[in-house]
């Protein structure tokens, strides 16, 4: 069940940093608590440190910006080797929360990066937190200025742990609340059900009619309508494009019902097979597949949400109810208005941090009632405890067996988990972007979820300061290649690799040139190994080259003009 919270929540903790050579060697860690440092050379004099301190509140909670992509990578590769439990929750190959017992102690690790969503230098910024920010130092040649001067390499490490400290503790004196939390997400949960939430709803059990629903939940509509160069381009942002949604739409609640046909007057959603007559216009409707990602077509057969429907009638469609039915609401609301009118004046009456955390609080909310109730959770098994778990049911595969490694999935119920709400959110947010999409169908020439690319000006009436009104973003040259792979003007997108790279390469506007006549270009940029690949044998935090061929995207939408 959806319902209020009652209970603040408290805790300390302290913050977590390592420099490490190009090679992935560690230089120096580093633990602050807000008054004292504590240095150490390896994990093995880390651990001893928690093991003694470890009765320390400040030492129960560690922080660590982008920790679960980096520092604790490095960490799991050490305790691996040794006899220390620990379990790592997984999004992906991304650690989302490492929690390691050590005697009855119980030590969580949280990334911080997943709280304020910017590198450290930006936090820094943002929080203006001047000379007290992140340090600058050449890490290509760290490992050299280690062994010349390293009090230079200290007190560099010294000056992010404690710029990491000072800004999530301005983070949550913003926020005013007494802890530091494991995602942006959840603590806008937590903040909508404590202070906003005033009833409760009844979460849908039946997993057969959570995964009907399921299938009509889908992300924001990316699409090149004109590949290639264009001399003039006009770029426009949806103010607050989900925001806007969640203050203005109201969603569906309640207990569903199955029906057989379509109830004009509840929102729901529905199995259909549909065609839209108009191809002059991009299509309304969608279908995603593991091949072809999400992708707009006239004709086809899915889950949808009823407005996006009641939109296909609009303009020239039609569609039939399978024997599969749908399922409509008793009722609906607008549920976040007060929410979102809330933190959008703290917005516009402020810069810096509470600006920035009140519109990183408005978009992370709608994606946390449709987070899935399955979890990977990498564990360390002996034998008795691997008999214990398959007693209990639960589902396990064994990864390395050389460290009895294995992965625990996990079901767990998730009390706020309103699949309709969050996919109804994102409907809304495709029909909104679709308004413009059909007015300057001749004239599109990408969109990506709340931004509009055209070859000429959108209609003055539209751009202003308010929620779901446009802002200018510029004009300038463009070139088009695929979903997320454009040029517009200096600026550079291309999904899937890293534009600026540690080792020093930069995909640039050059590179886009060369896709764009000769089909591809050959990349070479360096990252640092994720965690799974760290466990199947590279290195933890050491730069790894990777040797990419970029084209040309697959999918380009095509629609009669």
């Amino acid at each position: 069940m959806l319902k209020p919270l009652e209970r603040d929540k408290h805790n300390h903790f302290s913050t977590l940093d390592i420099e490490t050579a190009p090679s992935g060697d560690m230089l120096v860690g580093g633990l602050f608590n807000g008054e004292d440092y504590n240095l150490f050379r390896s994990w093995e004099d880390f651990i001893t440190f928690i093991k003694a301190n470890g009765n320390q509140k400040c030492y129960q909670k560690i922080v660590a910006h982008n920790g679960g992509a980096f520092d604790y990578v490095s960490l799991v590769e050490y305790l691996i080797k040794t006899d220390i439990k620990f379990e790592a929750i997984l999004s992906g190959s991304k650690i989302i929360m490492l929690v390691i017992f050590i005697g009855k102690h119980k030590i969580k690790f949280l990334d911080s990066y997943l709280v304020l969503l910017q590198s450290l230098a930006k936090v820094s910024d943002t929080f203006e937190l001047g000379d007290e920010g992140k340090g600058v130092i050449d890490y290509k040649n760290i490992d050299k200025i280690f062994k010349t001067s390293p009090d230079i390499v200290i007190n560099h490490l010294k000056k992010d742990l404690s710029a990491l400290y000072l800004a999530c503790n301005k983070f949550m004196e913003f926020i005013k609340i007494d802890f530091f939390p494991v995602t942006i997400s959840s603590l806008s949960m937590y903040i909508f059900r404590k202070r906003f939430l005033k009833e409760s709803f009844l979460k849908i059990e039946d997993k057969m009619i959570d995964d009907f629903m399921t299938r009509g939940y889908s992300g924001g509509r990316v699409e090149v309508f004109k590949a290639g160069v264009h001399k003039k381009i006009w770029c426009y942002d949806i103010n607050s494009l989900y925001p806007f949604i969640m203050q203005s739409k109201p969603v569906p609640l309640g207990s569903p019902i199955w029906t057989s046909n379509f109830i004009t007057d509840k929102l729901g959603f529905y199995e259909v097979e549909f065609e839209q007559y108009d191809k002059t216009i991009p299509p309304v409707l969608w279908q995603k597949t593991p091949e072809r990602g999400l992708e707009f077509v006239y004709q086809g057969q899915g889950v949808f949400y009823s407005e996006e429907l009641n939109a296909l009638r609009s303009t020239g469609g039609s569609f039939k109810v399978t024997r599969r039915g749908g399922y409509c609401f008793p009722f609906s609301k607008i549920l976040f208005k007060e929410f979102i009118n809330y933190y959008y004046q703290i917005r516009q009456e402020n810069k810096g941090g509470k600006n920035y955390i009140a519109k990183i609080l408005m978009n992370s909310l709608y994606g946390k009632f449709g987070e899935r109730e399955e979890k990977e959770k990498l564990v360390i098994l002996n034998g008795e405890d691997l008999q214990k778990k398959i007693k209990e049911g639960k589902e396990i595969k064994l990864y390395m067996p050389e460290y009895n490694l294995f992965i625990e999935k996990q079901t767990r119920s998730i009390p706020h988990r309103q699949i309709q709400i969050a996919a109804s959110i994102t409907a809304n947010a495709r029909l909104e972007l679709y308004k413009y999409l059909k007015e300057y169908a001749r004239h599109v020439v990408y969109c990506d979820t709340d931004s509009l690319h055209l070859n000429i000006p959108l209609a003055a009436r539209y751009i202003g300061l308010r929620l779901g009104q446009f802002k200018f973003e510029g004009h300038n040259e463009g070139l088009y290649l695929g979903r997320k792979q454009y040029c517009f003007g200096d600026k550079i997108k291309f999904k899937g690799v890293a534009i600026k790279s540690l080792c020093g390469n930069k995909l640039d506007k050059k590179d886009l040139q060369s896709i764009n006549k000769n089909g591809k270009v050959n990349y070479e940029y360096a990252i640092f190994p994720k965690l799974k690949s760290v466990l199947k044998g590279l290195k933890a935090c050491a730069l790894t080259p990777v040797k990419k061929e970029l084209t040309k995207g697959k999918y380009l939408t095509n629609y009669g003009r």
